[in-house]
């Protein structure tokens, strides 16, 4: 078969649930995933998309790398927090979350702590809501040597876990 027009958005977004389904029920789909070099193909659309295929990518990259060594070292080397969240979107998210939960209080905020003293922090913006999760002891620096990526999606993960179940 031969495709004669690129994808919908529509098309994208549930090709992206198909793969977050497959690689959640079926373990071996995410060492498919691995060999087909899904994390960068996800990384692409992320950057490249609109917003209904970049929930969906999220999604997808969160069930690529749960119980998967292999797409969890390809999101590292793609840098993948440093492209999926900047300061202003984690604070955006954050923001958010803490508006659901019943006690108001900011959700645990997991940044490795050269993100907290890095170039992008001399931005008073990014700065400020630094202070401003500090103050409300809702962040965490992981330390040097530790993989971050891997404890902050736990963290997504059991969060999501917690809020709809």
């Amino acid at each position: 078969m031969k495709l004669t027009s690129p994808s919908t958005d529509a098309e994208v977004e549930l090709a992206l649930r198909v793969l977050e389904g497959c690689c959640l029920i079926h373990p071996q789909s995410t060492a498919l995933a691995h060999q087909h070099n899904a994390i960068q193909v996800l990384m692409n659309i992320l950057s490249t998309r609109g917003v209904l295929e970049q929930g969906a990518c999220l999604d997808a990259l969160i069930s690529l790398v749960m119980d998967s060594s292999s797409n969890q070292m390809d999101f590292e080397k793609c840098s993948g927090i440093m492209e999926v969240a900047d300061t202003r979107q984690i604070s955006v998210v954050a923001n958010e979350i803490c508006q659901r939960l019943p006690s108001k209080k900011f959700p645990l905020i997991i940044l490795h702590n050269k993100r907290i003293k890095g170039d992008k922090m001399d931005e008073p913006i990014n700065r400020a809501l630094i202070d401003k999760w500090n103050n409300a002891d809702a962040l965490y620096a992981t330390p040097t040597g530790s993989n971050d990526d891997c404890l902050w999606l736990n963290h997504v993960i059991c969060l999501a876990l917690f809020l709809f179940l």
